[in-house]
């Protein structure tokens, strides 16, 4: 009898201390609110798994991390209408694990290598640009500069096609936001090579671009962050670097490891200050 209340007492220390657990916020995608407050969930926010929360839409996620589970996902399709247009969960019922992207870019070299083949370099999925912009620099033997062809992005919009050349200067090509889509939303397009004179075109490869906001990813990086030396005092700065290059590409997409590592080493990570060299 004492063996038997000893274990169900067990069974409920451990059951209190899963579900009392720390979770951090890295990644909010659309309206999620923690009740009873009603507060917004937000980057950087600390909550527990037995909290109730309320998602506006069925379609918002959340991205968070404890230290017995890793890394983990907030799914809105798991949650149960309200019956008045919310959606209802405590957060243990909609945690799922995340999946992992296995298409990290292989440019993780020290340098500014050139791109042989842009269908390797983008994939054929989601590509993560941190920021507006991204400079591509290219092989010479493999992408010749010639002033008859070009390599051109094309994408739709209502169903009409739009084209436009990416701008090239010693072997590197500019990918802007602005100029390739303007006010239009990124989507899923191509990039051609083309001959300007015998208009013949050759399809590269088809991705779809997605650009990061920066003080969005600072935010978040500077969340994991938070974690990781909260969790391991003797974590190393190259250790948390592969650790924020892994995430964003577990949660934007594949890549370009060189740019993206240089762009986090010259983000003020406050939560960096502790870690070692």
């Amino acid at each position: 009898m004492i063996r038997v209340v000893l274990a169900l007492l067990l069974t409920v220390v451990i059951g209190f201390s899963v579900e009392a657990q720390d979770l951090y916020v890295l990644h909010v995608k659309g309206d999620i609110r923690v009740n009873p407050e009603n507060k917004p969930l937000k980057t950087g926010d600390k909550i527990t798994a037995d909290k109730e929360i309320k998602f506006m839409s069925q379609d918002a996620t959340a991205i968070v991390m404890s230290r017995e589970k890793g890394r983990m996902q907030l799914d809105g399709k798991k949650s149960k209408s309200s019956g008045s247009g919310e959606f209802l969960a405590v957060v243990t019922e909609v945690m799922v694990p995340m999946k992992l992207n296995m298409q990290m870019s292989t440019r993780s070299e020290a340098e500014f290598v050139p791109v042989r083949n842009l269908k390797e370099y983008f994939g054929e999925d989601q590509f993560a640009v941190v920021g507006e912009q991204l400079f591509v620099p290219l092989d010479e033997s493999q992408f010749p500069e010639e002033k008859h062809s070009a390599l051109v992005f094309r994408y739709e919009v209502d169903g009409k096609p739009k084209m436009k050349v990416l701008p090239r200067k010693q072997n590197i090509i500019l990918f802007n936001k602005d100029k390739i889509f303007g006010n239009h939303q990124p989507v899923q397009g191509e990039i051609y090579h083309v001959d300007k004179v015998t208009k013949a075109s050759e399809q590269l490869t088809s991705f779809r671009p997605v650009f990061i906001n920066e003080d969005s990813l600072s935010k978040e990086l500077n969340a994991l962050a938070d974690f990781y030396t909260t969790q391991d005092s003797t974590l190393t700065q190259d250790s948390l670097r592969t650790r924020m290059e892994q995430y964003v590409q577990d949660v934007y997409g594949k890549t370009d490891a060189y740019q993206l590592g240089k762009w986090i080493e010259k983000q003020p990570f406050p939560a960096q200050e502790n870690v070692q060299e």
